[in-house]
């Protein structure tokens, strides 16, 4: 049944914004107690697209902020865009392959990493993608992008951007769903 409702989700998502409304782009959360199976469906992203009849290239990445991804010092001077966009480059590109999250993460980044923007991170994805033919530059590439133990996002403890009616700077959360919403409501290129 979840995995049902994740792909009508998904199957709104897919479309182009102007065959939708806001309403049917609403980002869906997955939350529950411990033990339930959330990360679990995490992981059936493709069984989720197959259910969606989502074709095309695609692809999925799961953000982590648990066992081995917790925040790191140098993401308190990242807004969560910037620190978002390096935890799915290393997720993607790195993990299992180079250097080890904590250390990539405080060794490797550039001086100017605090000013990445997930829309860079996207384009680098999708030229990526293109270029080991997982995807044309024809064809659009679906991406399904998780975001595991989301509620320690606050524990990043980032730049806050955005700003509540009576002043105060929303959470990082919040600020980072805002940053994924511009993202989707965007006209893709190509």
């Amino acid at each position: 049944m979840a995995l049902k409702v994740a792909a009508d989700c998904m199957n709104k998502i897919a479309k182009p914004v102007s065959q939708t409304t806001k309403a049917d782009r609403k980002i869906p959360v997955c939350a529950g107690l411990p033990g339930l199976g959330k990360s679990r469906m995490l992981e059936e992203w493709e069984n989720i697209f197959d259910l969606a009849k989502i074709h095309g290239p695609r692809l999925g990445a799961l953000v982590l902020y648990y066992n081995g991804h917790k925040p790191h010092v140098i993401e308190g001077s990242m807004t969560i865009e910037a620190s978002f966009s390096w935890r799915l480059l290393h997720r993607l590109f790195i993990e299992g392959n180079g250097v080890q999250f904590s250390k990539w993460f405080n060794e490797c980044l550039p001086q100017n990493g605090a000013q990445l923007q997930l829309g860079m991170a996207l384009e680098v994805i999708r030229e990526k993608s293109i270029e080991i033919g997982i995807s044309t530059s024809e064809e659009p590439l679906q991406l399904f992008l998780g975001v595991d133990e989301y509620q320690s996002i606050k524990d990043v403890n980032g730049i806050r951007v955005g700003t509540n009616e009576d002043g105060s700077k929303e959470e990082l959360l919040q600020d980072l769903l805002n940053v994924l919403g511009d993202i989707m409501a965007s006209p893709v290129d190509g």
